[in-house]
């Protein structure tokens, strides 16, 4: 596994390619304990390839360590559907997906929304500026 690490905008973007290994593995947490503890990270893993349950094991105590002393969220980019399946399982606090890098960085800027404070019919994705546009048309101009 190879992991290249890159600050845009204030945001750690740690792009992970390769073969998961456990080699790597101690390595891989020791980089993100020292240097992205308490930090915006995001993790592309388009590159990044499934081995079965030994590499994903460690792969995912790592990053289990790394998110429970941490209390900043961390996005994922590309990650398979296998890698998925098992982050939320182990890693559903403080982890999000996206499809990009792009939106990724642009969720660290919007306000967060807890399950508690969401109803049960709202969209896991909210609209961040339909509160703002709301406040903004005059209500004689509401419906036009």
């Amino acid at each position: 596994m190879d992991a290249k690490i890159k600050k845009e905008s204030g945001i750690h973007v740690v792009t992970l390619s390769g073969r998961l290994n456990h080699d790597a593995i101690d390595s891989f947490r020791s980089i993100c304990l020292r240097y992205l503890y308490n930090e915006d990270v995001i993790f592309q893993m388009k590159e990044l390839d499934f081995v079965g349950s030994t590499g994903i094991t460690f792969f995912v105590d790592a990053l289990k360590s790394f998110v429970e002393k941490s209390d900043k969220k961390i996005n994922f980019v590309h990650a398979k559907s296998e890698f998925m399946k098992i982050f939320d399982v182990h890693l559903a606090f403080n982890t999000s997906y996206y499809s990009s890098v792009e939106m990724a960085k642009v969720s660290f800027f919007l306000p967060q929304i807890s399950a508690e404070q969401r109803a049960p019919s709202q969209e896991v994705f909210q609209d961040p500026f339909r509160e703002i546009l709301d406040e903004s048309i005059p209500s004689d101009l509401e419906g036009v």
